[in-house]
């Protein structure tokens, strides 16, 4: 039997490749890639079966790039899950040091700018220098010099051997980011689970064209869970609303305001999916 072949984005070591390990469990390929784009389209062209996408951090807020290559495929793809993994963030070397032994300090912009205040407490005197990911700067760590350390995940330093001088090193303890699972058609329905739906839209040019669509949700007595915006790229002041609601689109309530808002009050609309909530 052919093994179930899940999209991340790489390198190996990444939050994502992570977040794909735990979603995918025993038995299935994990397969690192280099973009947003790629894992869309790949997806698209059938090489993987599923891709897992970070769509929002809880300290950052949405992942744009992400976000406009899920929209750039019209709905074609459909959202089948999601997840959150929470951020913990290390210190991590290839050796055990003293921390006034540690000249360098080497990650992503996102992961440093996480421990500034713990970075500025516990060793002053390091530089900082940044690089492309965090699995990166613990794979690498070999090749810098002596004093160098990277900040990263638990996950990366176990990947790669590398020695977790300090635990939980973020200012933030309780960082986390939510990921969405995406495939070419969506999960097949449990009753007994609680569903998210997702959509995207723009609105009509005339006065509160997005207030008409958010009343339909009140109407209809429909929780929305989340509204994003993201420039359309085809003119300024042109947006593409990205709406998360609860329920599952053949849902009464839920299947008619859908039908509404698609007719009536939009000039573009996806149904992106109905997926179990996390």
């Amino acid at each position: 039997m052919k093994m179930k072949r899940l999209g991340y984005l790489g390198p190996e070591g990444t939050f994502s490749h992570e977040a794909a390990a735990e979603w995918g469990g025993k038995g299935v390929s994990l397969v690192g890639m280099t973009s947003f784009k790629m894992l869309v389209d790949r997806l698209a062209a059938g090489d993987v079966e599923e891709v897992i996408l970070p769509v929002e951090n809880l300290l950052f807020g949405g992942v744009g790039q992400c976000i406009d290559a899920i929209i750039a495929t019209g709905g074609q793809l459909k959202i089948r899950g999601e997840m959150v993994l929470k951020i913990n963030l290390n210190l991590i070397a290839t050796r055990i040091m003293p921390l006034d032994q540690v000249t360098k300090v080497v990650s992503i912009g996102e992961a440093i700018g996480q421990c500034t205040g713990w970075i500025a407490t516990n060793m002053p005197n390091a530089s900082i220098e940044y690089v492309g990911s965090s699995a990166v700067a613990i794979r690498d760590l070999e090749k810098m010099s002596e004093g160098a350390v990277a900040v990263g995940s638990a996950f990366g330093a176990k990947l790669y051997g590398r020695m977790i001088l300090e635990k939980n090193i973020q200012d933030v303890s309780d960082n986390a980011t939510h990921f969405i699972i995406l495939g070419r058609s969506e999960s097949r329905r449990n009753q007994s689970k609680k569903y998210k739906t997702s959509i995207i839209f723009s609105i009509l040019d005339h006065p509160g064209a997005l207030l008409k669509v958010l009343n339909v949700f009140d109407a209809l007595d429909i929780n929305m869970v989340k509204i994003e915006s993201r420039p359309s790229k085809n003119k300024l002041n042109d947006y593409i609303f990205w709406v998360d609601i609860e329920g599952h689109h053949r849902d009464g309530n839920v299947k008619e305001a859908l039908a509404v808002i698609a007719e009536n009050k939009t000039a573009f609309f996806r149904n992106l999916g109905s997926y179990p909530r996390f």
